[in-house]
């Protein structure tokens, strides 16, 4: 969506959107309460009470529902998003040739400034979900229900999907935030886990901790909605959606939540949502539970953005010449979306691409975990495996492309002279 790269239709669009957004910069205007009982019933048939969306078709729908009832703050840019979002054409579950690096992690994690790097050295291109131009339209969308307002996020990431398709036939693509992060926040907020009660002052709904929304409280008659039990890993819910494309490796970024807030305080923007992650640890353990459940996901704790990249950069040159594990390289059931289990002799030890570097250990802190893990040192980068998980990933018959021009990594001289904050 840079660089004039994006399809017609979007690129038509933006023009719409960078204006009005102006206009409405100031946030949307408490008005009127307006009645979402519509759009919160078409919305429910496809979320399951875990506000995933799992097709293209669906998200559409539920914008539709949400024109229909029309929110005070609706206006032609709202509507021009949506006809937008019901042109763009769903792409199919492949693996696009060249590498497509997706990043995920919370606010202040380094997540953005790794991406934005690592797409340079890389000779790539950057896609961050939702595209800034949309930040507008975002806050408007924020104000809804959480269900409705997922619906939003989903939007973003099927008008991505065509960008990443398209670039991705001829460069590296690094994509900052994609579907994995609009599920595993869905789920951190409508589910609780099994240690967790459901009293209502603990509801993690827009009711009690977003801001107030127009008329509703996130349940049937003002009433709080009734939280599931987190789903176990393996549960449908996981399942990467059909029609969005497939990529090479994940990250997970994890700097340790007193580093973050540092970061956050530092910059300064914190919003209704970040306010909330900063008071609930039990909401950040489920975000994590919810990454980890996926099993897409490397996770990188690192104090250091520039470890990260070197770490990435490393993984892609190494896997660019050689069958490689990949996050998402299995062909996938066409009932359930999810990659095949693999022969009962594949072996769950750590793959070349992880301990090619320095011999891996099977234990953290000394003591084996219940899911367990592998920790690669690397400089002072602390690689989290988990090989359950990673038992799962099968090898891939095509290795992700590479442009030929020269790739440089970080100097140990660089990385001293950069503070963690």
């Amino acid at each position: 969506m840079r660089d004039g790269l994006c399809c017609p239709f979007v690129a038509a669009t933006y023009s719409h959107l960078h204006v009005a957004s102006r206009r409405s910069s100031t946030g949307p205007t408490p008005t009127a309460p307006v009645d979402f009982t519509h759009s919160l019933s078409v919305a429910a048939r496809y979320h399951q009470g875990y506000n995933i969306y799992h097709r293209h078709a669906h998200v559409v729908d539920v914008l539709r529902a949400i024109q229909k009832d029309r929110p005070s703050w609706w206006n032609y840019e709202c509507s021009k998003f949506v006809d937008t979002v019901k042109q763009c054409p769903s792409q199919p579950q492949v693996l696009p040739p060249f590498a497509v690096i997706v990043i995920e992690g919370l606010d202040a994690s380094g997540k953005t400034t790794m991406a934005t790097e690592l797409s340079r050295r890389l000779h790539g291109r950057l896609i961050r979900t939702p595209e800034p131009k949309f930040e507008g339209l975002r806050k408007h969308f924020r104000t809804l229900p959480e269900p409705l307002a997922r619906a939003f996020y989903c939007a973003c990431n099927y008008l991505a999907a065509y960008d990443i398709v398209r670039l991705a036939t001829s460069l590296p693509v690094v994509v900052d935030r994609f579907w994995g992060s609009t599920a595993a926040m869905a789920l951190a907020l409508a589910c609780r886990g099994e240690d967790e009660t459901d009293e209502p002052h603990l509801q993690l709904q827009p009711a009690t901790t977003m801001p107030p929304t127009e008329g509703t409280t996130g349940g049937a008659n003002g009433s709080p909605p009734v939280r599931k039990l987190f789903p176990e890993r393996g549960n449908p819910v996981y399942d990467w959606p059909m029609d969005l494309p497939r990529f090479h490796r994940g990250y997970l970024l994890d700097v340790g939540e007193e580093l973050r807030q540092r970061r956050m305080n530092r910059r300064g923007d914190e919003n209704a949502e970040e306010a909330v992650l900063r008071q609930d640890v039990a909401l950040r353990r489920r975000i994590k539970t919810a990454y980890t459940n996926m099993g897409l996901y490397e996770e990188l704790s690192v104090p250091k953005y520039m470890l990260a990249v070197n770490h990435v950069i490393d993984w892609v040159e190494m896997a660019s010449k050689q069958t490689f594990v990949s996050s998402m390289s299995a062909p996938l059931s066409p009932l359930t979306g999810t990659p095949p289990p693999l022969d009962d002799g594949h072996t769950t030890s750590p793959p070349e691409s992880l301990s090619y570097r320095e011999k891996c250990t099977s234990t953290i802190g000394g003591t084996s975990t219940a899911l367990g893990a592998h920790n690669v040192s690397y400089s002072t980068v602390s690689v989290g495996i988990n090989p359950e998980a990673m038992a799962m990933l099968p090898r891939l018959s095509r290795p992700p492309r590479l442009l030929p021009q020269k790739i440089e990594r970080f100097s140990q001289s660089e990385i001293d002279a950069l503070s963690p904050y």
